[in-house]
């Protein structure tokens, strides 16, 4: 289910480009035309996405803390706001936290009630420092 759901997610993404994926030839990226293309003539967002949720599904099988730092880099609005979604489904029931630092406001508008500002974990800091908790 994992799997398709990561197939599902890139080709969501990736459209109009196609993935595939058989047991002879292992992924594919096939053009608008049906011409097979090489992973590095993906735009720098294409090969970002697929990394990221790539590294989601790998961790289904295991307890994890994936750290991302700016997630966002090289990818445009539409896919910024559908990320997190997709890194989610792709690692679902698995026993996974996402710890992303961030300075997409789609990103962090979507996940307000999950954000902590370092301001504040700075202040929280130094009022236990000061024994003031």
């Amino acid at each position: 289910r994992s799997v398709h759901t990561y197939f599902d997610h890139l080709n969501a993404f990736l459209a109009p480009k196609l993935v595939r994926y058989n047991m002879d030839e292992g992924t594919s990226f096939i053009s608008p035309t049906g011409n097979r293309l090489h992973p590095g003539i993906l735009s720098s967002g294409e090969r970002h996405l697929v990394l990221l949720l790539s590294v989601a599904l790998m961790t289904a099988k295991k307890h994890t803390i994936f750290l991302i730092d700016e997630p966002e880099i090289s990818l445009n609005i539409k896919w910024q706001r559908t990320l997190l979604k997709a890194m989610l489904d792709c690692s679902a029931g698995a026993q996974v936290q996402f710890l992303m630092a961030s300075h997409s406001l789609p990103i962090i508008a979507l996940h307000s009630d999950h954000v902590n500002h370092l301001t504040q974990l700075e202040e929280s800091s130094k009022r236990e420092a000061s024994g003031q908790v």
